[in-house]
């Protein structure tokens, strides 16, 4: 009923100064997931993100009675993932999240991650990329470190769902075993999700010795 929505949804705001904000550079609103699954699909379906990223679309099929599927290489991001599921879709409590008894006792419904890449069995494939340092002037003293095949590509989707366009590159480096210098990386340093707190140079530095030591 009404008027039909044109090209142009003005209706569903920005997430980056909302209280869905997660900190994940990519997050999309989920009142636009939710728009998109409708759109697209009927309730049993299953929806697959291959690149999850902050679960939003996992999230909103669930709402919506789909089935889904969620897929990221990035461990902060798997992280990310569960954190969101436990809070948004069964309702566990902080405590219950990451103290080793909300995973024991729901061992049936905690996402998996892979330590190491498949690989296809027709050819064998090194698993190399780039881990990057991503800064914005919105959260000084904060950085974005994560994993990617192309920099430049990774910061254009980063800056087209900013509308202030202020991610910058502040370092990559490309290496051998790059998940696993990025959980490192997190493991480090403090920080919330994809999200470090310290000092930027001690950050490049500690990604430079991990590289060169993979």
């Amino acid at each position: 009923k009404g008027k039909p929505l044109q090209t142009d949804w003005m209706d569903i705001s920005n997430v980056a100064h909302s209280k869905e904000r997660t900190g994940y550079p990519t997050q999309k609103p989920l009142k636009l997931l939710e728009r998109i699954i409708l759109s697209s699909s009927k309730e049993g379906d299953l929806v697959l993100d291959p690149f999850c990223g902050c679960a939003t679309t996992c999230i909103a099929a669930h709402k919506l009675g789909r089935r889904y599927v969620g897929i990221d290489v990035s461990k902060a991001s798997y992280i990310l993932n569960i954190y969101r599921l436990y809070r948004d879709i069964w309702g566990w409590k902080k405590d219950d999240m990451f103290n080793g008894a909300g995973v024991s006792k729901y061992a049936d419904h905690t996402p998996r991650y892979a330590e190491k890449a498949p690989r296809r069995s027709s050819y064998e494939v090194k698993d190399k990329g780039f881990v990057y340092v991503v800064s914005n002037s919105v959260w000084p003293g904060e950085y974005k470190v994560g994993i990617t095949k192309q920099p430049a590509k990774c910061m254009t989707r980063y800056n087209t769902g900013d509308p202030k366009r202020a991610y910058q590159l502040a370092f990559s480096m490309e290496c051998l075993n790059y998940r696993e210098i990025e959980a490192a990386v997190h493991e480090e340093f403090p920080g919330t999700h994809e999200w470090v707190k310290g000092d930027l140079q001690e950050i490049i530095a500690f990604v430079k010795d991990m590289c060169k030591t993979s």
